[in-house]
């Protein structure tokens, strides 16, 4: 009997929280596309998505969660599909990408994972699949191995993916989460496509999570060098950046 009470009480807890975000970004949301459409964006290496094998074969966008505000309104009427936490901020982020246009899947390396990760293996090739590596806790820059799982099990390509901006502002968070302001400099970067064999052992799964790291690292710190600019040292890392899966 106590478990059911528990078990309400949770999900009354979880109504509450989604109606709190559904109305904060609906306030917000105003604000936020008057910011975007102030920005002055640059788009960098979007022709390697026009080859016949990454229309054949799909892609997996591989972002840092710090960089999603930019990409969500860049992609909002893609018809893509993003792996949100159900952690505390996702509720918020799922909001602010249905209102863009995008399709949220929750989940996560820690929760509710495998289920998105099934899920988005399903999704037709011509939709863009988006996965934040090092979300839904963290550290920033690090990289959980669930994406190298995704893109086994379904064949799509992964592909990097950065989006930098001057000024913004940086929230308090894990992820130091970036909204540009007025009229900011905005570069969205692609980064070179990576193609992963059906087959991999531990060793060089663990490998390869590094590699593909560090081409989104590479993604941002080429688009930092398109607005002339050093990567800030918000971006600099530690020495421990590879998870299994969180």
């Amino acid at each position: 009997m106590k478990e059911q009470e528990d078990s309400e009480a949770q999900r009354q807890k979880r109504r509450l929280k989604k109606r709190k975000a559904k109305w904060i970004v609906r306030l917000s949301m105003p604000f936020i596309r008057c910011l975007y459409k102030s920005w002055r964006i640059k788009t960098c290496g979007f022709e390697k998505l026009d080859s016949d094998e990454v229309r054949e074969k799909g892609v997996i966008f591989a972002f840092f969660h710090g960089q999603m505000l930019p990409l969500a309104f860049e992609f909002g009427r893609s018809n893509g599909h993003v792996m949100v936490s159900e952690h505390g901020d996702g509720e918020l982020i799922s909001q602010v990408l249905t209102r863009v246009g995008m399709k949220t899947l929750r989940g996560s390396t820690t929760r509710g994972g495998r289920r998105a990760l099934l899920e988005m293996s399903r999704i037709p090739r011509k939709e863009i699949l988006g996965i934040t590596p090092d979300g839904p806790t963290g550290p920033s820059h690090s990289f959980a191995e669930g994406v190298l799982l995704l893109a086994q099990h379904s064949g799509r390509l992964i592909v990097p993916i950065a989006a930098v901006g001057s000024p913004a502002w940086r929230a308090r968070s894990w992820d130091r989460f970036m909204v540009p302001k007025p009229f900011a400099k905005v570069c969205i970067l692609i980064g070179t496509p990576f193609e992963l064999p059906k087959r991999l052992s531990k060793n060089e799964r663990a490998t390869l999570a590094e590699t593909v790291r560090q081409g989104m690292l590479q993604a941002e710190k080429d688009a930092w060098q398109v607005l002339g600019k050093e990567v800030p040292a918000v971006s600099e890392l530690g020495e421990s950046e590879v998870s299994p899966d969180r």
